[in-house]
């Protein structure tokens, strides 16, 4: 009785564990909006941190978003990146991340990126979009082609994060947790994800910095032209793990005051024109 009880208990949480596993994953690019990972490595042991960010292309902007505002954008063009839409992502640490942290030497060289793309299989404006961080400043334009967002790069991270599903822990679908995974295999660094397999820029930059944010996305159909870049802001990861973007800078009253002023003179003087 005693052993038939125990079978069924074991059977439980069995079952328990499985269905934690099933919804342990971020929205792969192979979905074709797939989710932004938040990746914290630490060089020196050979360790990773991996957390979905619960936020996927799409919310940043959609093929139908790109096609619909830069048609006709020239290729090449060497102010692509300044097309700025405005895009943050703020998350507070976990105690996963914490624990991850509490583990580094003061040696120890930490780095941090966040990666996030689809996986389209045709080709034009707007399709196979990825979102990074990147120390590089592409406001003078871009050196990626559009041959490097085809569908065997982010094949490969696609691979990556399937590979991560296994270690990430959520409660819920879409609703991601996080956790430390080990570099080793088809993980973050052995892939070589953080350079978009020799494709792209460098995307980590050392813990407690500010990277640039930006979506690589194509710009036409044709594979030796440049790729469009979009500029989403500044993220920030801080010592203690909190990511944060910038805010807005305000503009003082006082400026506001000014205008008010300059529009009420430039009233006054139609008035006595008419």
């Amino acid at each position: 009785m005693k052993n038939s009880i125990l079978k069924r208990a074991l059977a439980v949480a069995a079952l328990s564990v499985a269905s934690v596993s099933a919804f342990a994953d971020v929205a792969l690019p192979s979905t074709g909006n797939g989710e932004l990972v938040l990746y914290v490595v630490n060089n020196t042991q050979g360790t990773a941190y991996a957390r979905g960010l619960g936020v996927n292309i799409d919310n940043v902007i959609s093929t139908a978003g790109i096609t619909g505002t830069y048609a006709g954008v020239t290729v090449g063009d060497q102010s692509q990146a300044v097309y700025s839409v405005p895009f943050s992502v703020t998350q507070l640490h976990d105690a996963n991340l914490t624990a991850f942290l509490n583990q580094k030497q003061s040696t120890d060289n930490v780095t941090w990126s966040i990666q996030g793309s689809d996986n389209s299989a045709s080709a034009g404006l707007g399709l196979a979009r990825h979102v990074t961080t990147t120390a590089l400043d592409a406001s003078a334009g871009t050196s990626v082609l559009n041959t490097n967002l085809k569908t065997t790069t982010w094949g490969q991270l696609n691979g990556l994060q399937s590979a991560d599903n296994n270690n990430i822990v959520g409660s819920t679908a879409d609703d991601k947790g996080s956790t430390d995974i080990t570099v080793a295999g088809s993980t973050y660094l052995s892939t070589n994800a953080h350079n978009w397999y020799g494709f792209g820029p460098e995307s980590q930059v050392a813990l407690g910095s500010t990277a640039n944010f930006y979506m690589y996305t194509m710009s036409s159909s044709t594979n030796g032209n440049y790729a469009l870049v979009l500029t989403l802001g500044t993220e920030t990861l801080s010592a203690s793990g909190d990511l944060t973007a910038p805010a807005p800078v305000p503009v003082p009253a006082a400026i506001w005051m000014l205008f008010s002023g300059l529009g009420s003179m430039g009233v006054l003087a139609r008035r006595k024109k008419a």
